[in-house]
């Protein structure tokens, strides 16, 4: 639609603004580069080679990689982008990240289950859905934990927020909190989505909001509330920082505290790693940070993780060959 529109408009003088330059990787700059017209947007494959560590998947299609030569790419496109943060821009009290570890305890069964099950199977077909299994494995594993951890904010007299990735989380959350919650995933309408957000605006009864990343992460102002608690980490860095801040935004007073939960020897314990040095990539580019890190893909990052170590199970990777 934006493509059309500016070949619509030839002698126009066109901006483009975005909250989210850069989403997951940088190949996601390139759109930028080609709807306005840049040298480096005319060939994407060479893009992805001047400036990814990429390299050829199955039936020979490119996997894109993590970031390189980020340095010479500032440069080449500084002329063209400005850049403004919201620390720049706002007068916003800080953000307080504590990390929280938990204990798979009752879960490590089901999850070292599925980890058998893929190394006895072989097959990486359905990589991204095992992942996901495992994810919700983990979130199931908190939940007590999280309760216990909200309810410490709630005797304080302060509302909280909860985000998952996931409904089974969401619905072991909405079960325990009953009426004093509220929740909005992707099943709610815009109308009652509305409604829900303002009963916990306004309703001194409604103390939990619970929601899922997708759905009530983006577009929200909750800045009533100052206590934001994960129960499983996104793939990408945009969609954590997003559903953060839900409530550290124009009209925040106070601090906001930021609970990351981690199960003990799980992926947990790496994605939260790749989530951190994926935003250092990211960074490099768009605020010009110093280092520049090797991510690669994050299925790919988990599994070689999990293949270089024995869990309690016993069941090894080494003698699975990823094709990638």
């Amino acid at each position: 639609n934006i493509q059309r529109l500016i070949e619509a408009n030839p002698e126009a003088r066109i901006t483009l603004m975005s909250g989210t330059p850069i989403k997951n990787r940088i190949n996601d700059f390139f759109a930028y580069l080609k709807l306005t017209g840049h040298e480096l947007g005319e060939n994407y494959s060479k893009f992805l080679r001047d400036f990814t560590n990429s390299k050829s998947g199955r039936g020979g299609r490119l996997q894109v990689g993590s970031g390189r030569n980020l340095n010479d790419l500032f440069r080449k496109t500084s002329n063209f982008m400005l850049r403004r943060t919201k620390e720049e821009c706002l007068d916003l009290p800080p953000k307080v990240i504590f990390k929280y570890r938990f204990e798979l305890d009752d879960y490590r069964e089901e999850y070292n289950n599925i980890i058998k099950e893929l190394a006895e199977r072989k097959d990486v077909s359905n990589l991204n859905s095992c992942i996901h299994s495992l994810n919700i494995v983990l979130a199931k594993a908190k939940i007590n934990g999280i309760i216990e951890m909200a309810n410490g904010i709630l005797e304080q007299e302060r509302k909280v927020i909860i985000f998952s990735g996931y409904n089974e989380p969401l619905d072991m959350l909405e079960k325990h909190f009953g009426n004093t919650c509220v929740r909005i995933d992707g099943s709610v309408s815009a109308s009652k989505r509305d409604d829900r957000i303002q009963k916990f605006l306004k309703d001194d009864a409604t103390t939990v909001f619970i929601a899922n990343m997708a759905a009530g992460g983006i577009g929200i102002n909750l800045v009533n509330c100052t206590d934001v608690i994960f129960t499983n980490f996104p793939f990408t860095p945009s969609e954590l920082y997003q559903a953060e801040d839900r409530t550290h935004r124009i009209g925040q007073t106070k601090s906001v505290n930021i609970y990351y939960t981690v199960c003990s020897q799980s992926i947990d314990e790496y994605l939260y790693e790749l989530i951190v040095e994926k935003a250092t990539d990211i960074n490099n580019l768009v605020d010009k940070h110093k280092d520049s890190v090797d991510l690669g893909n994050v299925p790919e990052k988990l599994f070689k993780h999990l293949s270089s170590r024995r869990l309690e199970t016993g069941f090894g990777f080494s003698n699975i060959i990823w094709n990638f």
